[in-house]
């Protein structure tokens, strides 16, 4: 892959370092001369399976409310409206997730560091269950597993319920039916369109394909998609360029705290009583988040996307960060 810079080496360390010591917190071993967009494509790769940090409107499909398993299952109501309250509170949703999320992070020899409903078509799956396991993984107490998943797509402000399907390999059309029948503008901006001759796979040819890390479209009523786009590694060709994106934000960023240097500076002398004489930036990345940390006097400062700032009271927690980059 291609090697982009960022304008502040320590910065590119920085990140470096925070990735190799998040990874080997979950005994993984990276190699820790790969370039850094390698690394941050393998580390993204890996976050864009957490739900990142927010409050979620949570919309419910008509499929779902009628369905006979969430009508008259009491167990799997109280665990999917489980699951809303927790979106809606912006709680940690971890536990609903499967555990391959922290038994294989990355370089998975049988690729199950790989979800491909989520890499291909940004489709998220949940759990469904109300008692947890007795022992903790990495820290976290996973729901008991059940056969039946959850399906989502999930919005920086918003989650879409689509409905519940059993635990096996997770490729269903009736998917995308749903999103089409219920919130058609979610797939809109995919929609081939002004394209003649697209072949029609059926079900089991597209699971096939995307088993392969192939492309496939997906045609939904006479009308042709392709939500997201998956490469041969079966990681998605969006998050990689993301990564790019990423990157020349944090440059916009670094830049917008040089020019207020003086004010920061001033800022932070004024409220900690310090006598810094200059700032000394870093980049921390925890749980995918990036925090931009003052490291004399231990406080985050705060980059939003006007590149406006913010100095924090706190340091490298939950809400300070700039960059969320989680789902």
């Amino acid at each position: 892959m291609n090697e982009l810079r960022l304008n502040n080496i320590d910065f590119e360390n920085n990140i470096k370092n925070s990735i190799i010591k998040e990874f080997d917190n979950y005994d993984q071993e990276v190699d820790a001369s790969i370039g850094l967009v390698d690394l941050m494509h393998s580390y993204i790769n890996w976050r864009k399976r957490f739900i990142g940090y927010g409050r979620r409107e949570v919309i419910m499909s008509d499929e779902l409310r009628n369905n006979p398993l969430y009508k008259k299952n009491k167990k799997l109501q109280k665990a999917v409206n489980k699951l809303a309250y927790k979106f809606k509170n912006a709680e940690d949703l971890t536990p609903f997730l499967s555990k391959g999320v922290v038994d294989y992070p990355v370089n998975d020899a049988k690729k199950r560091d790989i979800d491909l409903m989520l890499n291909a078509f940004s489709i998220h799956h949940f759990h469904l269950g109300n008692e947890r396991e007795k022992t903790k993984k990495q820290g976290i107490n996973f729901t008991k597993r059940r056969d039946e998943l959850l399906f989502t797509w999930v919005d920086k402000d918003k989650v879409y319920f689509i409905n519940i399907y059993p635990h096996e390999f997770p490729y269903k059309e009736d998917i995308f039916k749903i999103i089409q029948n219920n919130w058609e503008y979610l797939i809109k901006p995919f929609e081939m369109q002004g394209i003649s001759g697209i072949d029609h796979y059926s079900e089991d040819t597209t699971k096939q394909l995307l088993n392969a890390h192939l492309n496939s479209s997906i045609e939904i009523n006479g009308k042709f998609y392709i939500v997201s786009g998956i490469a041969l590694s079966g990681h998605s060709i969006d998050w990689t360029r993301n990564i790019y994106g990423l990157f020349d934000q944090i440059n916009k960023c670094e830049n917008a705290l040089f020019l207020n240097k003086h004010k920061i500076l001033f800022e932070l002398n004024s409220k900690l009583r310090l006598n810094l004489t200059d700032i000394n930036l870093q980049i921390v990345i925890e749980n995918g988040m990036l925090f931009f940390l003052e490291t004399q006097s231990k406080k985050c400062i705060v980059v939003d996307s006007a590149l406006n700032y913010i100095i924090t009271n706190d340091a490298c927690s939950i809400g300070n960060h700039s960059f969320d980059l989680n789902s």
